[in-house]
């Protein structure tokens, strides 16, 4: 893969991190009034959506870093290249 494709790319994801990240917050200050106004259930429902969104992020930092890890790779090492076997490197360093 080339740097013209995986840059867009790594964007994209970077952008809907930052986009679900915010609602998340969004979400926190939602729930942390729902707290104080004695609204279990609603906060609870807040609490759930939080939780929802931070799996999201995780997933999307996973995406982010495959396709780095890709981009690192592309120049000189086929995509299925697995780190311990590239040149330089020694086996179970990161």
């Amino acid at each position: 893969m080339d740097r013209a494709t995986i840059e867009p790319a790594i964007r994209s994801v970077l952008t809907e991190t930052h986009s679900k990240t915010e609602r998340s917050r969004a979400d926190r200050e939602g729930a942390e009034a729902c707290a104080l106004t004695g609204s279990v259930v609603r906060r609870r429902h807040c609490s759930m959506d939080i939780e929802q969104l931070i799996y999201e992020v995780g997933r999307l930092q996973d995406a982010a870093s495959l396709l780095n890890r890709l981009f690192a790779n592309s120049d000189e090492f086929p995509l299925f290249a697995l780190p311990f076997n590239r040149p330089g490197r020694v086996s179970g360093s990161t």
